[in-house]
């Protein structure tokens, strides 16, 4: 590694090397009433080459430095003037006054600029939420649920027909713990994001994690000179109703970025598991709804300072407290032989919850270029969670009659506090060669993670802490990567080839000698992306990436603990990390036929299995490296956009998958195919285009995944939105699982004794938003569609 390294390090006075870049020119902008133009974008052009970028300033003046030796061309834009060219460049430094004219017709570029719903863009399938009229009245986690390919299932993001992926807010990977979350994603409003995108080959500038690539949310940020903001409400009726609002407030100016938000919400919502045990002489039937409480206030506030003409500074920082308490009243049957009702359990529990999360992220970005092409970027992250939770329960069994048999009532408390410190620090260079790109560099993290369980009775009118199920456990966990990249255009061929290593040194133990977990390992990631362009119409591509599906924290804790009167969370410290193997051959098709066909590989896969014995009835939540599996499959996309007034997608796939099993009491294999379909459409529904219709439906057939067999479920989701008050206000309404379908049942046999489950996440409801835009918000497709913003991002 130290090797790699020095390697690295040696590397970095090489991107000092300069093009030659010389000429200066300067002058003033105004319109024919030779009054000055603020603000007015000037682009530089070398060739077809987007090389710099500059802004006229109050008094409507610019300087453009480091025109290129030998000419170029400059356009210059500002919003209500038509665009100018200038060609044919002097060889020298020059003056030049500049005079636009007032464009008569803005609304015409609003229209043209609109984006489609979803699109193809390389390797990566964009859902653009800021188009979608479902985004105003609903949050991100509904609108990842409504992205096309993806699913949620018991807080787990899977790409349907594949598999789990890994989440990224801004490329930057969540390690926010799954339940919480989900709760921070359900709190999160929709309109807040500008796309979801599905990444399903990274390449190795990005973290290995995600067995089967990454989903990440794009957050939107303001592309327009001066201020502009919206102020939301937002309503939702399940069983129960939740309420959220909140603001958003973005101000530009030529050389710096400011964005904030503040968000709130309250209300509830209901999920329900029901479980049947088929023991050898007893069936278990249990039912278990869950109202689950959302109180959560959350912020996020960044700032973009451009420092010079070649180096820009960034600071960003987002965070929640949530309150997720949880209300549960189960009941468990107990059937004798001849199915006759024997007894039955009664608990009940308020679980009072209390979750931090502070996540602050700056990065240095600085040009060796006037281009902007050979450049470096810093970064560096610094992750603080924590959550508490006390979970008093109580339990009452009755017989058949309905007498009570336990006396007295039992009463219990699990009490748990995790406290995460994460820290990382990356560095990415881009170099660009005279046939090709090199993109190279390093990171570096650091996880400090601590648990503490306890556990208690009521006896005596105290509680009697029980030290047999009491428990303190520290994590610690180091990584060091570095990756390079090259990439190459040639004729019609495109290429990339990447690989990324990684160092992982792990430590764990009730104290701080860490005797129960100590290990280390390193890794290659390997990966490829091959494309041919055989004209303007068709394209095909070939990648494969290697990926690692790494344990949660908690997973290698291996302490016992009690969730409930019957169930105990067993953590595993000998998990080890799955690792998959993909590959994809794709042909593209105008940007409106996408089809593919994928193979993966998974290895020492990581599941959660509920195991029971017919000697001990209690149900042992474990988390092992249970299967092998191989996996392939079918993906067509389709996008209709000729139609007037009217929009949709179109998706589906068909895969196969087989399993071997690798753990004692499961099933040897399991095989069997699986398809799903899912359609977006959009409609305008007046001449105005005022009033937009929406309805999206998703089907996912029955199938096997691993031990368990899935049945098939879907849902419905429909909307409308309404334009007012000159766009100012946009109002929305929708349906979402309209039929109450969207309900997961799955069966399984594990140490020969068969479970039954069926989950119901209670997303049947309406939802009503509200939300009054003010400032500069309009023309800002257009404003990006000659930026140079696109650019740097696609180098981030």
């Amino acid at each position: 590694m130290k090797a790699l390294f020095r390697l690295l390090i040696t590397c970095i006075p090489f991107l000092t090397l300069q093009t030659s870049y010389c000429q200066t020119i300067s002058g003033q902008i105004t319109n024919k009433k030779h009054q000055a133009i603020e603000s007015a974008t000037l682009h530089v052009f070398k060739d077809t080459s987007l090389i710099n970028t500059t802004i006229s300033d109050s008094e409507g003046r610019y300087i453009i430095k480091g025109m290129p030796a030998g000419g170029g061309k400059i356009l210059i834009s500002a919003i209500g003037y038509t665009r100018q060219e200038i060609g044919h460049l002097p060889q020298q430094d020059t003056v030049i006054n500049l005079q636009l004219t007032e464009e008569k017709s803005l609304k015409e570029i609003v229209v043209n600029s609109r984006k489609k719903l979803v699109e193809i863009e390389g390797d990566k399938l964009v859902f653009h939420v800021e188009k979608s009229i479902m985004s105003e009245g609903m949050d991100a986690y509904t609108a990842l649920q409504n992205t096309p390919g993806i699913t949620i299932n018991d807080h787990e993001i899977r790409l349907v027909g594949k598999g789990s992926v890994a989440l990224m807010i801004n490329e930057k990977i969540s390690h926010i713990p799954p339940d919480a979350l989900m709760n921070y994603l359900k709190n999160l409003p929709a309109s807040d994001i500008a796309d979801i995108e599905i990444i399903s080959n990274p390449s190795a500038q990005y973290e290995a994690a995600g067995n089967y690539g990454l989903v990440n949310i794009v957050m939107k940020k303001s592309a327009l000179l001066g201020y502009n903001g919206d102020v939301y409400m937002k309503f939702k009726q399940t069983k129960f109703p939740m309420y959220k609002t909140g603001t958003s407030f973005y101000y530009t100016r030529p050389k710096t970025k400011v964005n904030a938000g503040l968000n709130w919400g309250d209300g509830s919502y209901e999920q329900c598991i029901e479980n049947t045990i088929h023991y050898p002489s007893q069936k278990w039937e249990s039912e278990e709804p869950e109202r689950q409480y959302n109180r959560q206030l959350s912020g996020n506030f960044g700032l973009d300072q451009e420092l010079s003409e070649k180096s820009n500074f960034s600071l960003d920082y987002t965070g929640f407290y949530q309150h997720p308490n949880m209300l549960q009243k189960s009941k468990l049957d107990i059937f004798n032989e001849e199915e006759k009702l024997d007894s039955s359990l009664t608990s009940s529990s308020l679980t009072k919850q209390t979750v931090n999360n502070h996540t602050v992220n700056t990065q240095f970005t600085h040009n060796f270029d006037a281009a902007g092409k050979k450049k470096m970027i810093l970064t560096a992250d610094y992750i603080y969670y924590s959550a508490r939770k006390d979970m008093p329960f109580s339990s009452i069994t009755k017989d058949a009659d309905e007498v009570v048999i336990s006396d007295p009532e039992h009463k219990s408390l699990s009490k748990g506090f995790q406290s995460s410190h994460i820290g990382t620090i990356n560095a990415h260079f881009i170099f660009p060669l005279s046939n090709g790109e090199l993109n190279y560099g390093a990171k570096l993290s650091f996880t400090e993670n601590k648990d503490d369980v306890s556990f208690a009775n009521w006896e005596k009118d105290a509680w009697q802490l029980d030290s047999n199920q009491t428990n303190l456990f520290y994590y610690r966990e180091n990584t060091q990567a570095v990756f390079a990249s090259y990439k190459h255009a040639f004729k019609k061929w495109d290429y990339q080839f990447g690989v990324r290593g990684e160092y992982t040194e792990l430590k764990g133990g009730y104290d701080k000698t860490f005797a129960q977990l100590n290990t280390d390992y390193f890794k290659i990631f390997p990966t490829v992306y091959v494309n041919y362009k055989l004209n303007e119409d068709h394209s095909f591509s070939l990648t494969y990436g290697k990926r690692v599906d790494r344990p949660a924290y908690f997973q290698l804790n291996p302490f016992r603990w009690l969730v409930s009167e019957y169930t105990y969370v067993n953590g595993n410290p000998t998990l080890q990390p799955a690792y998959v193997h993909n590959v994809e051959l794709s042909h593209n098709y105008a940007g409106v036929l996408h089809t593919s066909i994928f193979y993966s590989r998974e290895n020492d896969g990581i599941t959660q299995l509920n195991m029971v014995t017919a000697d001990n009835q209690y149900q042992f939540i474990m988390v092992k490296n249970a299967y092998n599996k191989n996996l392939i499959g079918l993906h067509v996309f389709y996008l209709l956009d000729k139609i007037k007034n009217l929009e949709s997608s179109i998706q589906g796939s068909l895969t196969y998958q087989e399993s071997k099993m690798l753990v004692a009491g499961t099933v040897p294999s399991s095989e069997g195919w699986n398809y799903n379909l899912a359609i977006e459409n959009e409609v305008f529904m007046n001449s105005s285009r005022t009033i937009l219709g929406s309805c999206e439906f998703a089907y996912n057939s029955s199938s096997v995944e691993n031990v368990y067999n899935l049945q098939a479920y879907s849902h419905l989701d429909v909307g409308l939105r309404f334009i007012l008050m000159h766009e100012h206000l946009l109002l929305d309404l929708s349906g979402s699982d309209v039929f109450n379908t969207n309900i997961i049942k799955s069966r399984c046999m594990l140490n020969g004794i068969a479970q039954n489950r069926v989950f119901d996440a209670g997303e049947m409801g309406l939802n009503i938003g509200l939300r009054y835009r003010f400032g500069n918000f309009r023309l800002k497709k257009e404003e990006k569609e000659f930026g140079a913003e696109d650019e740097r991002n696609r180098l981030k």
